[in-house]
């Protein structure tokens, strides 16, 4: 066995990269900077993780092979390289050298649930973020998903409110164009749910779920918090509580 991997087909990587719109909107993290830097188009950049940890205003990250030759790659690779699907994959002569990855955006609340076999919730912003909140005030989910393999339909998303008496007081669902969704990219959602009027006060579950528009059937939800089966049926996330007063 010998090692490969001294900076052949980083060209190639940042050939892909300078043809993405955000390129020069957003770092790219590797581990190879004085291999990839002068490839890379006018207002991209490439800079070396920070002690272990990606930039805060990374978009992509760069693995190299030469970085998986003798065990997992180091942090903040090993996040990602056998993890979740790469963005894009340079071979030369049929040999994968690098991974490209999306890093995603920063979420206050990390979930982590999948949906069937490849869906991923990364994680959710909601707006207003305070507790308590009011009867009547309008409130929006930002939903941070990812597919690790592409999907052959669209599939839909439900959300149900649930309040301390465990009846449902506000339920919505929504088409999520999931079969344009591509694999290892990061894709937002909007979420918007609305307390009653006539909510009484106490403490509130957000659950949500996928589900199958044809057959109605809900996509197994593995990982993440569960909701009650009870309150919600099964396969059901606990997305998130809140305090109405």
């Amino acid at each position: 066995m010998f090692a490969v991997g001294w900076g052949e087909g980083y060209h190639l990587a940042a050939a892909w990269l300078n043809e993405q719109d955000d390129i020069t909107g957003a770092l790219t993290v590797s581990r190879m900077i004085t291999s990839f830097n002068p490839y890379l188009r006018d207002g991209a950049q490439a800079f070396f993780p920070s002690a272990g940890e990606l930039r805060s205003n990374a978009g992509y990250l760069v693995v190299y092979i030469s970085e998986v030759q003798g065990g997992p790659p180091p942090p903040p690779a090993d996040r990602f390289y056998g993890k979740q699907a790469p963005l894009h994959v340079v071979q030369l002569h049929g040999v994968e050298y690098a991974w490209i990855y999306d890093v995603p955006s920063r979420v206050v609340h990390p979930v982590g649930a999948t949906f069937g076999p490849s869906i991923r919730l990364h994680g959710f912003d909601r707006n207003p973020p305070e507790d308590p909140v009011q009867p009547g005030q309008a409130l929006t989910y930002r939903l941070l998903w990812r597919t690790d393999a592409p999907l052959p339909q669209d599939d839909w998303l439900f959300a149900r409110l649930i309040g301390p008496d465990g009846q449902t007081y506000a339920q919505l669902d929504l088409p999520l164009p999931t079969s344009a969704w591509q694999t290892g990219r990061y894709t937002p959602a909007e979420l918007p749910l609305t307390v009653p009027t006539n909510a009484p006060a106490g403490t509130y579950q957000v659950v949500v779920g996928l589900y199958e528009l044809e057959s109605g059937q809900r996509l197994p939800l593995t990982d993440g918090p569960p909701a009650d089966p009870a309150l919600s049926g099964g396969n059901a996330l606990l997305l998130d509580t809140m305090v109405v007063e």
